[in-house]
């Protein structure tokens, strides 16, 4: 059951949120903080069920029916809004607002809403939840709000929320164990400096989404050596043609040969290249190699290692950005801008 697994994982916050349960204290709003991979989500299903269990002992049974039905989504009186690939609009906020003043569905009073990553959220979506979290629809409305970067939340947000900070699981653990389960080294260790979860690490690699993204990558290094102008051009070209330049050269086998970002999501590719690129120049930073000869190679190039500060600060600004609605060219003009003279 995960309640056993998250009191080995984050004993911290299972004890504040058992104590929390035995007094009967809990709080009407939830933030989680952490890194991805600490398990947020399931945490906040955990409590989720918790709220709604009638067979709970401290926490939830997570096996009987009402469980089964907020673990699957099938709940009514719970709202879960995701803004993993996409930003979340003030409607939505809005929405769920109205749906909270209604009549409960459900035999249980309680309502609970989930919002995961909730720093993606507009300017004008945030004051919106500002507002609800302040006047809440009635005293048995539960919000868990899920975050990785909540210095991109309002203040006034995370002043209303009881904040649990998430510890983050080794990254050297994560990477042994996805070598056991068949991911190159290389890859292993790439993906573990920034998720430092075993599940979601196997499922990463093996996504067509993390292959191009590193395509991508392998490819921006080696134009970039001379000159990370043309790196940035490369990815440039490769990465946001429109469609209107796909339609013009299907018929070209030079574009056909080429790795193209799927027009499905070009941001979660953008932002996996970015997570890679900033493990990259964190490492040159550091001068440090690991078990791989063309990593290794680029890694101990002094051009790389002498812009490794402005590269690790302009792709981290890059990270911050494509998330909010910026044009996918508009933002790689910006950091050729900031690199090209480097």
């Amino acid at each position: 059951m995960f309640k056993d697994s998250l009191k080995e994982q984050q004993p911290i916050v299972y004890q504040i949120l058992l104590n929390s349960l035995k007094s009967s204290q809990l709080a009407h709003a939830y933030l989680f903080s952490g890194q991805r991979g600490s398990k947020m989500k399931e945490t906040a299903i955990l409590l989720a069920q918790t709220l709604v269990c009638p067979n709970r002992e401290g926490f939830a049974c997570e096996e009987c029916d009402v469980c089964r039905r907020v673990k699957e989504g099938t709940y009514v009186d719970l709202i879960v809004i995701n803004g993993k690939d996409r930003t979340i609009k003030k409607e939505e906020i809005l929405d769920l607002q109205h749906q909270f003043i209604q009549t409960g569905l459900e035999m249980y009073s309680k309502k609970i809403y989930i919002i995961e990553h909730a720093d993606r959220a507009t300017p004008e979506a945030l004051n919106s939840l500002l507002k609800f979290l302040e006047e809440p629809s009635g005293e048995d409305t539960t919000a868990i709000l899920i975050s990785e970067n909540t210095d991109r939340l309002l203040p006034t947000i995370i002043s209303r929320c009881q904040v649990l900070t998430f510890a983050s699981l080794s990254a050297k653990l994560c990477e042994s164990e996805a070598i056991a389960n068949g991911v190159s080294p290389l890859h292993a260790y790439i993906a573990s400096q920034f998720i430092k979860d075993v599940d979601i690490v196997l499922t990463l690699t093996q996504s067509e989404s993390y292959q191009t993204a590193f395509d991508l990558f392998s490819g921006f290094i080696d134009e970039a050596k001379p000159n990370l102008y043309h790196g940035l051009v490369y990815l440039q070209k490769e990465g946001t043609l429109t469609k209107a330049s796909k339609d013009k050269d299907k018929d070209s086998d030079e574009v056909k040969n080429k790795k193209k970002i799927p027009e499905k999501d070009p941001k979660e590719l953008f932002s996996l290249f970015l997570d890679i690129a900033q493990v990259f120049f964190k490492d040159a930073s550091q001068g440090k190699t690991v078990g791989d000869t063309w990593w290794n190679h680029h890694i101990a190039s002094a051009r790389y290692q002498s812009i490794a500060p402005a590269a690790m600060r302009v792709f981290s600004e890059g990270k911050d950005k494509i998330w909010r609605n910026v044009n996918l060219s508009l933002l790689l003009d910006q950091m050729i801008i900031e690199l090209a003279k480097r």
